[in-house]
């Protein structure tokens, strides 16, 4: 009927954005870089080594010891 046309073509529509978002948030995450030891951060993920002291905002090579 012509209900479920429109309801097929609405919903086909609202997957494609979906799938075009995602697609554009893998794009995002692929992009990003990271900062070498030494670098600046505010969060662990800043660093390519994944360990940010977050009282000097810099990037470390190593996890700190406590």
């Amino acid at each position: 009927t012509a209900c479920q046309l429109a309801t097929a073509k609405t919903y086909s529509t609202g997957r494609q954005k979906h799938r075009a978002l995602r697609s554009t948030d893998k794009n995002i995450k692929l992009s990003r870089r990271c900062n070498d030891p030494g670098g600046s951060c505010t969060r662990h993920y800043h660093c390519c080594q994944l360990y940010c002291n977050k009282q000097e905002s810099v990037c470390l090579e190593n996890e700190p010891v406590f």
